[in-house]
């Protein structure tokens, strides 16, 4: 949720500033660590970035090529499963779709203390010369979750 105090918008422990006027469209986005699948981030108007895992070689993308239920079967498989981070083009690519119909992106990854996908977020989050945000909350799962609702 996005509070406004003040002409501010504050997000996971953010500010983000205005300059009056016409509210600035900010866009929501998270992580697929988050719980939050690609139709409840859809229904939810939430970003969700897909986690990708590599799995026998081939990589595929949570709730995308990815069912939770094929994800369970192939550990029951006893299948080679490596996690993963968001490529950087994977990431960029849906800030700049999300950045077409917004001015603004708040984006809660996975807790940086579980994964670098929250530094590289904020490394290319400097490209965009503060119209992208990402909130460190420490969280994962449902704490993450409830961070975005």
């Amino acid at each position: 949720m996005i509070i406004l105090l003040n002409g501010m918008r504050n997000a996971g422990g953010l500010l983000l500033k205005y300059g009056g006027g016409d509210m600035p469209r900010v866009a929501v986005m998270t992580d697929s660590n988050s719980g939050i699948t690609q139709l409840d981030g859809k229904n939810m108007g939430v970003g969700v970035m897909p986690m990708p895992f590599t799995i026998d070689g081939k990589i595929y993308y949570e709730d995308v090529s990815l069912s939770r239920e094929e994800f369970f079967q192939m550990m029951a498989d006893d299948k080679n499963i490596l996690s993963s981070q968001p490529a950087p083009a994977d990431l960029l690519e849906m800030l700049d779709k999300a950045l077409e119909k917004n001015d603004q992106i708040v984006y809660i990854p996975m807790s940086s203390g579980l994964s670098g996908s929250c530094q590289n977020a904020r490394t290319l989050a400097n490209d965009y010369h503060g119209k992208v945000y990402v909130a460190n909350n420490q969280r994962i799962s449902v704490t993450q979750k409830r961070s975005v609702q």
